[in-house]
């Protein structure tokens, strides 16, 4: 029920997303706290899902966990 294929292709200004996040300029505006717990709020989302079972489901919130602490650790990073 979910299309492995895009309708239309993305690409990246970078290949690797910790290249990319670099071009930011400046994550003053952005509130790192707001995404506390989305995670698990992903988890309860893709729960209803018939096409993902509990494996993948964990990989993707755990993905989503990780993506996020590399932002924070990143915009700590920007602040020294």
């Amino acid at each position: 029920m979910i299309s492995p294929i895009a309708k239309h292709p993305s690409k990246p200004f970078r290949s690797k997303h910790s290249e990319q996040i670099k071009l930011v300029s400046s994550f003053e505006w952005f509130d790192i706290e707001a995404l506390k717990g989305v995670d698990e709020e992903f988890r309860e989302i893709l729960t209803d899902s018939v096409t993902i079972d509990n494996a993948r489901r964990d990989a993707l919130c755990y993905g989503l966990r990780k993506r996020i602490e590399q932002l924070e650790d990143f915009i700590k990073s920007q602040r020294v």
